[in-house]
């Protein structure tokens, strides 16, 4: 991907890298190492495309061109290298991405400053610190991080381009979904409710026939009381009367 011959087009294509227009690098291939190069530096300049891609933290860009053979520790405008531009702006994922593949922290560059020195945020100077405590484990868990914050970007970028017929499926099936759900909630408790009304009708039959049994025995022991008083009567006047007979 050699840069175009006029200046103002080479311009427009590293301002692409700047703002983050990642769409001017994919409609071309980069062919060799000397097109990711020199052919790329602008003239008049010596940053390539890397250091303008580390620059603006457009890591796209940065991942594209490292995959084509950019050389990640090159020299560019006094004396800096990419990691040099990324962690001065302050481009955490930048700085991950440059350190995860190897690059240079104690490169200096024309003014004897390190990267690290030049860092603006603490996440720059913490994954620098642990690349030189740990080497290459520090680099394969920045590698391993950078995979997985990308497989949720992917997957983010998957759902919002769903289509909207598709957005409106699976809004309709989770709302059919939340209907059965409530209705059989309400089935069950209207379930309940008739297995309570049963439960209290059948208390409430029971007490009546307890009652009633009791009505019935009460008024059982009250006849069989009165017909007794009434044989008792009958054989006082009986014997009063057998009494009254004898005077005579």
């Amino acid at each position: 991907m050699a840069l175009v011959a006029s200046v103002e087009d080479n311009f427009a294509h590293l301002n692409g890298l700047y703002t983050g227009e990642d769409s001017l690098l994919k409609p071309q291939r980069f062919d060799d190492r000397k097109q990711v190069d020199a052919a790329e530096t602008l003239p008049r300049l010596n940053d390539s495309l890397l250091h303008w891609a580390a620059f603006s933290g457009n890591t796209s860009s940065i991942k594209q061109l490292l995959e084509a053979g950019a050389s990640l520790n090159a020299r560019g405008e006094q004396g800096n290298t990419a990691l040099h531009l990324a962690a001065s702006r302050g481009h955490v994922a930048a700085v991950k991405i440059l350190l995860s593949q190897g690059a240079n922290t104690v490169a200096r560059n024309c003014y004897n400053y390190k990267a690290i020195q030049l860092a603006r945020h603490p996440e720059c100077i913490a994954a620098i610190q642990s690349v030189q405590a740990n080497g290459q484990a520090a680099m394969d868990l920045l590698a391993h991080d950078l995979a997985e914050e990308q497989a949720a970007q992917e997957q983010e970028a998957a759902v919002a381009r769903k289509t909207p017929r598709t957005r409106q499926a699976e809004v309709a099936a989770a709302r059919a979904a939340e209907e059965r759900r409530r209705q059989e909630e309400d089935e069950a408790e209207d379930a309940a409710e008739e297995a309570e009304r049963q439960r209290l009708a059948a208390l409430q039959r029971a007490a009546e026939a307890a009652a009633e049994a009791k009505r019935i025995q009460e008024e059982e022991e009250a006849a069989r009381k009165a017909e007794e008083e009434a044989r008792l009567a009958a054989e006082a006047r009986k014997k009063a009367k057998a009494a009254k007979k004898q005077k005579k």
